[in-house]
């Protein structure tokens, strides 16, 4: 990410927020919502994670992370915890825009899967986070409109198509065509399934591993938890965890060992038993999520406003949205052929 005299002003502007006057930072990359930092003291000790929130997120969204990692701290489940400003707020609202800090937590963080050892750890770590929060009645402060609503994503991005002047919109209509012909073939999820406080971003690079270890960590970047099925929370992390090229590819690699290796992980960490149902929806989750954000993905090559994007490998937003966008499209064809194939592997995995 290039760095930009208005971001230094920034910044510095909010370190005195948290007594930080005299600390340093630098960009954390790899986020594609949030703009990232890590701050360290003047002995050059990490001490935590500064983060300028998207426009999606208001701040009330610090007062659902600063209840949720207290419980999880609590319950022995490593997390960052909010740090509160020199005069006690959980954020700091500026003209630029919402800032919050996390304690820094040293770990490793990976853009694809490196091992079926990694993948049973994360699953195991995912399924303790969702037993610690199994029984916990929470309101949510903040709430995502729209989130996983597939139906909705689908309708916003047939609106889009002929509405563009760039010159991507001749890519961006025939992709969306594509993606609206394979919605219909989409099988439907039971409405009726039972909704878990979910972390509701799964992707591989939102674990945290122990530094050179298969171990895994934590759980960061909790801006999107709220209460949503297995479905969409655990065919999200598929769908990270199971394709061993990473987004930025138009011919993704879906690996069913790692699925199989998380998912074991996953019931082995929840330690409760899931009804056949909800186990055989994470198959149908699995391709519903790679199509919605294909949908989203060709959206923003339409609006260029949402996504972070790699300066440093693709020449703007649009060009890397078509590509991510075409991966996700290829990925849920090949699950959509696969699909007995792994609604047997979930249902194996946990023992039914």
């Amino acid at each position: 990410m290039t760095i930009i005299g208005a971001e230094k002003v920034e910044i510095e502007d909010i370190l005195p927020s948290f007594g930080w006057q005299d600390h340093s930072w630098s960009v954390l990359s790899g986020g594609l919502i949030n703009q990232t930092y890590l701050i360290s003291d003047k002995n050059n000790v990490k001490v935590a994670v500064l983060q300028k929130l998207h426009r999606i997120f208001d701040g009330s969204v610090n007062k659902d992370i600063g209840f949720i990692t207290q419980h999880l701290d609590k319950a022995g489940i490593a997390t960052p915890l909010l740090l509160k400003t020199a005069d006690q707020r959980l954020y700091v609202e500026h003209k630029t825009g919402s800032w919050r800090a996390l304690s820094y937590l040293e770990g490793d963080t990976f853009h694809k899967t490196p091992s079926h050892a990694h993948a049973d750890s994360a699953g195991r770590h995912v399924g303790r986070f969702h037993n610690a929060l199994s029984s916990l009645q929470y309101e949510f402060a903040f709430k995502r409109s729209g989130v996983h609503d597939t139906a909705k994503h689908f309708k916003h991005l047939q609106s889009m198509m002929g509405s563009s002047q760039s010159s991507w919109s001749k890519d961006a209509d025939a992709l969306a065509c594509e993606i609206l012909d394979a919605a219909k073939r989409l099988p439907s999820l039971d409405a009726a399934l039972p909704k878990r406080i979910c972390h509701g971003d799964l992707k591989i690079s939102n674990l945290l591993f122990k530094p050179g270890k298969t171990e895994a960590l934590a759980l960061v970047d909790l801006d999107t938890m709220g209460h949503q099925t297995l479905a969409y929370e655990l065919g999200d992390a598929l769908r990270s965890w199971c394709n061993v090229v990473s987004e930025n590819h138009a011919n993704p690699e879906p690996d069913f060992n790692i699925a199989s290796a998380f998912l074991r992980g996953f019931a082995d960490g929840l330690a409760a038993p899931i009804k056949d149902e909800e186990i055989k929806s994470i198959a149908i989750g699995y391709e519903t999520i790679c199509l919605e954000l294909a949908a989203r993905f060709c959206i923003d090559v339409y609006e260029d406003n949402y996504f972070g994007w790699d300066d440093t490998k693709f020449s703007s937003r649009r060009e890397q949205n078509v590509v991510r966008s075409k991966g996700q499209l290829a990925t849920s064809r090949f699950l959509h052929m696969k699909q007995d194939e792994i609604e047997a592997l979930c249902m194996n995995s946990f023992g039914n």
